[in-house]
């Protein structure tokens, strides 16, 4: 219940949504919840700690959170880990400099850089996901530096994340 207030308050004061607009998103999360198998409490808190970040998306705000919290689902990787990992491509910099490193370790024009920079987080991680598959490379057949040097471009902390990825 505590929860439930808490993000009540935060979708009418913080995203100016009417009552009706934040009791249809609070039953959008129920509905995910339950279909993704997650304690509402998880979803509620992913949520909250995500809303600063999320402000920024505006209207599209729900249908990014609950992409990215569907990616988390389908990869095994933390929601606020992947959250951390797309976020390096708000910046031009940080999408030009990745897509160029991950296109030279699998060698060829897979990423495009204004593409990352435009799409939204959950977006960012299908991206990533069929540009490796793109390449023909999988995880098995990529030697230890290819991972290393892929997951490192990727943003992500271990090759073990990048199993998941892929």
């Amino acid at each position: 219940a505590n929860d439930t207030i808490q993000i009540q308050s935060m979708l009418v004061k913080g995203f100016q949504m009417s009552g009706q607009q934040a009791g249809d998103f609070q039953e959008q999360l129920m509905a995910t919840a339950k279909s993704m198998g997650l304690p509402m409490q998880k979803v509620v808190g992913e949520f909250a700690n995500a809303s600063n970040g999320l402000k920024a998306q505006g209207a599209n705000m729900q249908k990014v959170f609950l992409d990215l919290q569907n990616q988390a689902k389908n990869t095994g990787i933390e929601f606020k880990r992947l959250q951390d990992i797309t976020g390096k491509f708000d910046t031009f910099e940080g999408a030009a400099d990745s897509a160029g490193q991950l296109n030279a370790i699998l060698g060829g024009d897979y990423l495009n850089s204004i593409e990352l920079l435009n799409a939204d987080e959950g977006e960012r991680v299908k991206i990533m996901q069929e540009s490796l598959k793109a390449s023909g490379k999988s995880f098995e057949s990529m030697s230890k530096q290819e991972r290393m040097a892929t997951a490192q471009a990727l943003g992500l902390e271990n090759v073990t994340e990048l199993q998941k990825l892929m």
